[in-house]
């Protein structure tokens, strides 16, 4: 058996999902052999690559989140008073 690190190992040691990582891999680290699992050396360069790619795509979707929860602020009129019977006959 060989020592290497697995999808679930890296997204572990990454703070995300396995999920997230093969999506965050797909789009930024294409894979010539497709069909094959993902599956990295320990002294692979190309996980720190990752490791930094998915720290920014977490970064950019807190800020997305953050930008999608912003209440939108909107000036509200101030109340009129209402006038009494009495104000209005006296007018």
């Amino acid at each position: 058996m060989t020592d290497t690190i697995s999808v679930k190992q890296l997204a572990n040691q990454a703070g995300t999902d396995p999920r997230t990582l093969r999506r965050i891999l797909r789009s930024q680290f294409p894979r010539e052999a497709k069909g094959k699992a993902y599956e990295w050396q320990h002294d692979d360069p190309q996980i720190e690559l990752i490791l930094k790619a998915v720290k920014n795509h977490k970064a950019q979707t807190k800020a997305e989140n953050y930008k999608a929860e912003k209440p939108e602020v909107k000036a509200v009129p101030k109340p009129v008073a209402k006038q009494t019977k009495s104000e209005k006959k006296g007018a």
